[in-house]
């Protein structure tokens, strides 16, 4: 049994590393732009009744006399978090627990993202030509934290600024999104591999065709070739790239075959890519998935991994 997602079927699978319950049901984990469960959120209901200056039983009450406005700028001031976490119950296990206990059973991890994650997102947010570009402070702020698991994001954002000075804040939210999806795919390995489970890291990089060329590798675009979509005209699902580009088709078929093998094996090699080692924290090596494809070390992410504080 190999379980695999993309997005918020990646972060699932993530979620199920860390879920004792879940052990020994599957034997392989694919997490396409899977993000990993935070830590246990606080009993946030007394701080906040505190920020909003009202009484503990009354907090329900003058929650819904907000607006939807104001309510998110009450999380954001108080740094509350959405999404998935470890509640102590199912999801129990850090990251690197998870892995560590999932070593018994032997059970290899692919992970990946893509070149562009960001656009996806970023590109279709609306304009708020009244509110100038401050629209998306907050919203990236936020997105900063899941970036850096919690921490104060200032240092984080003031580098990104400074390594993309020319961008405008909508670009950089997109740099933000794409950099969460990223280093959670490579932290996730590295607890793979430190925990003795072979682990192998990819990324992305095919331009699409959607929006005239302007989302690049987005989020989701290689769902396409990982169930080889390309094979034939009829295929279903999401589809950014030509049907008719002859690479566009051997890649979707090499990449697909890559992944069957390693549901089959717990190896995926063997399916037409370059030879591709198992990540190590010493030369960091990732399959990058392009016209043609090719395997590089620790250079790929070196600029990230400054701005993320990792070096």
């Amino acid at each position: 049994m190999t379980i695999f997602g993309c997005s918020a079927g990646g972060s699932s699978v993530n979620c199920l590393l860390a879920a004792p319950a879940a052990d020994g049901l599957y034997h392989k984990a694919i997490s396409h732009s899977g993000t990993s469960p935070t830590t246990p959120p606080n009993d946030v209901a007394p701080l906040l009744a505190k920020q909003l200056k009202v009484a503990n039983q009354d907090l329900p009450a003058q929650l819904a006399s907000m607006t939807g406005p104001e309510i998110f700028q009450a999380q954001l001031t108080l740094g509350a978090r959405v999404g998935a976490c470890m509640d102590g119950s199912v999801v129990t296990r850090t990251r690197p627990e998870a892995f560590a206990q999932c070593q018994s059973a032997g059970v290899p991890y692919i992970a990946g993202s893509n070149r562009d994650e960001g656009t996806a997102f970023s590109m279709l947010m609306p304009d708020y030509p009244n509110l100038g570009n401050d629209v998306f402070g907050p919203v990236a702020t936020a997105a900063a934290r899941r970036v850096i698991e919690d921490e104060d994001p200032s240092d984080y954002l003031a580098t990104l600024q400074q390594q993309h000075p020319d961008d405008d804040p909508r670009t950089l939210y997109g740099h933000i999104l794409t950099d969460s999806f990223r280093r959670a795919a490579i932290k996730n390995v590295e607890a793979a591999t430190g925990a003795g489970v072979d682990g192998w890291l990819y990324r992305f990089d095919v331009p699409s065709n959607a929006m005239d060329g302007k989302l690049g590798a987005a989020h989701g675009a290689e769902m396409s070739f990982t169930f080889n979509t390309y094979a034939s005209k009829k295929g279903l699902g999401l589809v950014m790239h030509d049907r008719d580009d002859l690479e566009v088709q051997a890649l979707a078929q090499t990449w697909s075959q890559t992944l069957i093998n390693f549901a089959r094996s717990g190896n995926p090699n063997g399916g037409g890519l370059p030879q591709w080692p198992a990540y190590n924290e010493t030369e960091r090596q990732s399959l990058v998935l392009d016209l043609p494809s090719y395997i590089v070390g620790a250079e790929l992410d070196v600029q990230n991994r400054t701005r993320w504080g990792d070096l």
